[in-house]
């Protein structure tokens, strides 16, 4: 006998060692898979959302977004997401790797695996009301990506607010700040299952041509309409005053 195995032997005569019960290893080894698992369907979850995002990223109108194309496609990419779905999956390949017969699969083969059932289960979730339900718990806490303030900008040709009055192509909306502008839609484009209607919140891509009149290219939904509910609730302001027409 080697001095390290006396060692190791002196070791647990001293400090009256005693090997670990079946029973720790199996319910570590549970714990470590449920863990793992969990992680997956995380990174899943983020994967759909993700997907979500720039299937409503509207790319039609990168052309006309502040800063242009790359400018838009960098704000289309949620960085949040990005980082979300990197740490879960990080967590559920450590959790896989210290399982029972984790250690069996090659780095790169096991990091694979995770991230084609990570693909594979977020592309299935992507029509369904989960991830939906996450994009609103983010855009609570951390903000849309393309949020409120960056369609309140009508210099750069951007409006966000209530339609108050309507009237054949032309009406009357009620931007963020409460100040109220008279649209002209026509020719504009709107998305094919979509019709102007009082009460409802739209996005405005166009060009200002006046003090309180705007000429529209876009009419669009506050929210894109293939996930998202649109909230169909009339909002009316009394003391809003309507311009008169020029």
């Amino acid at each position: 006998m080697n001095k390290f195995s006396k060692s190791i032997l002196e070791k647990i005569k001293t400090e009256h060692l005693k090997p670990k019960a079946r029973w720790q290893f199996v319910l570590k080894n549970i714990v470590l898979w449920s863990l793992a698992i969990v992680a997956v369907v995380a990174a899943g979850v983020f994967i759909a959302s993700f997907i979500q995002d720039l299937l409503e990223a509207e790319w039609d109108i990168a052309h006309r977004y502040p800063g242009g194309q790359f400018h838009f496609l960098r704000q289309a990419i949620s960085t949040t997401w990005l980082i979300a779905i990197a740490a879960v999956i990080a967590l559920a390949f450590v959790f896989f790797r210290k399982t029972k017969r984790g250690y069996r699969y090659g780095v790169f083969v096991l990091a694979g695996i995770i991230f084609t059932s990570s693909v594979v289960l977020g592309t299935s979730l992507v029509p369904t009301k989960i991830p939906e339900k996450v994009r609103d718990f983010k855009a609570q806490k951390f903000g849309r990506n393309f949020d409120e303030q960056r369609w309140q900008n009508p210099q750069e040709g951007f409006l966000l607010g209530d339609i108050i009055e309507i009237e054949g192509q032309i009406f009357i909306l009620s931007a963020l700040d409460k100040k109220v502008w008279k649209v002209d839609a026509l020719g504009s484009k709107m998305p094919p299952d979509f019709d102007l209607k009082q009460g409802d919140r739209v996005r405005v891509i166009g060009e200002k041509s006046g003090e309180d009149t705007f000429r529209a290219d876009f009419v669009k939904p506050e929210k894109p309409s293939r996930f998202l509910r649109r909230d169909k609730a009339l909002r009316r302001n009394s003391k809003i005053q309507i311009p008169k027409s020029k």
